[in-house]
């Protein structure tokens, strides 16, 4: 196998004519597993989330004509296991939306997509998985709840694509609780140890087949494979910008930075442009800057003003 990047692949899991109830059925298997397999810990997921992991589990095995999970004992720490003895370990992310490759944000530049893993997954020696395989779960609003309705048919499973360990250990970013991430125009502060995988650093299937088909020599390349960037574009330009007021890096870097992601300075900053104009409003009382710096801010960013609804 290749280590390849190709999209997502899509499998429906809400009600049409062609499948009929085959996707409820996969939900209800999943719902009834959780109830009765429930995991616990200080950073469990709850029932809903434990269950979209064992749903996408439950689907992949299917698809892949795998013994049923209950009929299939292994250890806790994988999966599902390759032809080639690689253990596979299923992460699933959920949403009321299809997973989309980047989210628009307001500044005209989109913010990539990522996955999440609790980072204790990582660390954890009695945890030793090979690979972990990324997938999106599309689902109704939060109040409809798993196995959700016979003819719900919001529910869809991205297979996203897999990563080795070892280069999540190498190269992924750890935030802690508290630290903030960016999805399109909204902000979020995690609540347990993070770590972010991007996925346009993942490798794909060309296949669904292919899944089962990752070796041990996929894992030794993947390995080796040069440092990714697992951040959006629009945060490697902004810490860049913030690297070049500490006087770490030169201008030309962050041009480096702008060149490679085709990016501008109208990035929108972490902070609201409100504040910035704010600041410069207060240096110019203070004589430090002038009217030719607060205008040059305007060609960057502009002020927002609160409008009655």
């Amino acid at each position: 196998m290749n280590n390849t990047y190709y999209p997502p692949i899509a499998i429906n899991l809400g009600y049409n004519r062609e499948t009929k109830l085959e996707g409820y059925k996969y939900r209800v298997e999943a719902y009834k597993y959780v109830k009765n397999n429930k995991s616990k810990g200080a950073q469990a997921a709850n029932d809903d989330r434990q269950g979209y992991g064992i749903l996408a589990e439950i689907v992949l095995r299917a698809m892949l004509n795998l013994p049923k999970i209950e009929d299939d004992p292994h250890p806790v720490s994988y999966d599902l296991l390759s032809k080639d003895k690689v253990k596979i370990d299923v992460k699933c992310r959920e949403g009321e939306k299809n997973f989309e490759e980047a989210y628009p944000g307001e500044d005209g530049f989109t913010r990539e997509a990522k996955h999440n893993l609790f980072a204790r997954q990582l660390y954890d020696e009695s945890l030793d998985a090979d690979v972990f395989l990324l997938t999106h779960l599309r689902r109704p609003h939060k109040k409809r709840r798993l196995p959700g309705g016979e003819k719900d048919r919001s529910w869809k499973l991205f297979i996203c694509g897999w990563i080795s360990k070892k280069r999540v250990l190498k190269e992924s970013v750890y935030i802690p609780p508290g630290g903030i991430t960016e999805q399109g125009s909204r902000w979020f502060p995690y609540q347990y140890h993070n770590i972010e995988i991007y996925n346009k650093c993942l490798n794909g299937f060309q296949k669904l087949e292919d899944v089962l088909a990752i070796s041990q020599s996929d894992l030794k390349e993947d390995k080796k494979r040069h440092l990714s960037l697992h951040m959006t574009a629009v945060d490697a330009y902004r810490i860049g910008a913030d690297l070049v007021g500490r006087g770490v890096i030169e201008r030309s870097t962050l041009d480096f930075i702008k060149r490679e992601f085709n990016l501008s300075d109208k990035v929108k900053p972490t902070l609201h442009p409100n504040q910035y104009f704010h600041l410069l409003e207060w240096l110019k009382t203070r004589g430090v800057v002038g009217d030719k710096e607060i205008e040059k801010l305007k060609k960057m960013m502009s002020i927002e003003v609160f409008k009655w609804s």
